[in-house]
């Protein structure tokens, strides 16, 4: 008598795990909101300003990034394939 038996792989995994990440997102969702529906006067303009400098600096950061391409005038190109 065998007990091997063929697996599904991900779908085995979904089936059983599937519901777990939508729950924790959930979860991290409504804390996240959470946070944000009670904030106030100076901490809500906090938050607002360190988003804004982490826009800044992911703006700075991709044209760093695409400066080669910049360089010989190349400005529309999308994806990695142009740059060397």
């Amino acid at each position: 008598m065998g007990t091997h038996h063929q697996s599904n792989g991900l779908r085995t995994f979904l089936e059983h795990w599937g519901l777990l990440l939508p729950a924790v997102v959930a979860l991290i969702s409504s804390q996240v909101l959470a946070f944000f529906a009670q904030l106030t006067g100076r901490p809500w303009i906090w938050c607002y300003s360190i988003a804004v400098f982490a826009g800044v600096v992911a703006v700075g950061l991709l044209f760093y990034a695409k400066l080669p391409l910049y360089r010989p005038r190349q400005f529309f190109t999308f994806g990695s394939a142009a740059l060397p």
